[in-house]
This record gives structure tokens, sequence and C-alpha cells, in this order.
């Protein structure tokens, strides 16, 4: 973090006019967890916090609360305050495993635009007239 071309690319992107970004899925599914990524004790601290997703390799809950977790410290990347201060957020997922995470960046203003298919957009729709 204290190497200046780090810095600079860090300050181009949070000074971006679009960014477009996937949403991970809850830990349970993640892909981080089946390559290996985490070890057993971050996998149960996310479990724990109730991660349900991330953007940016930043987790969030359901209710779009950041996580606080160790791991934050060493990822290198903008964070999702720095997100919301984008002008337009493409968000990208899909996929009846990423209902749960497309709630919670939703929740937490991380996106101005949702791009998904037809069966996730009601899923999600459905999730959050029950207020689940």
């Amino acid at each position: 973090m204290k190497n200046d071309e780090t810095q600079k690319l860090l300050e181009k992107a949070r000074n971006v006019d679009i960014a477009l970004v996937g949403i991970g899925a809850p830990i349970g599914s993640s892909n981080l967890v089946e390559t290996g990524y985490f070890e057993k004790e971050q996998i149960k601290e996310m479990q724990n916090l109730g991660v349900a997703g991330d953007i940016c390799s930043r987790f969030f809950d359901e209710e779009g609360q950041v996580c606080d977790l160790e791991i934050n410290k060493r990822t290198i990347g903008i964070n999702l305050d720095d997100l919301k201060n984008i002008n337009e957020v493409i968000g990208v997922a899909g996929g009846e495993e990423k209902v749960s995470s497309i709630v919670g960046a939703l929740k937490g203003g991380f996106l101005d635009v949702l791009i998904t298919d037809a069966k996730t957009a009601k899923l999600v729709l459905e999730k959050n007239k029950r207020g689940v």
C-alpha cells in the first residue's frame, strides 16, 4: 500500500465514472472457498459474521453491512465506501445461490444498476417482499 504505483492505481479506481463489478456468492458456495483461498478458521469467522457475499473482495452481510474481517487488512483494492462514491456502479450476478448476495448488495447501496436473469430477479423481489 505504500508503493507509489499501487496508490496511483487505487486513486484512479476511486475516480472512475462507471464501475462494473461482480457479486460473489455467500461463503458456503463461494468460488474463493472452493479454490482453497481461505483457511478453515477464516471460513468459520465469515460464517459466524453472516457473510452473504462480496464485491471487490469486500465482504458484507444480507443487510448490506460491511463485515469486519481480518482479511480486509490484507486486501488491496477499493473498499465499499469508495465504491458508493462512484457515479454508476453496475453489478452483475445470477443464480439462486446469489440471491442473498444480491439482496445484501442492494440494501448496502453498493449498486446503481443490477444485471441478472429473470429467475434471479424474481427471487430477489420475493425475498425483499418477505423482508427476509
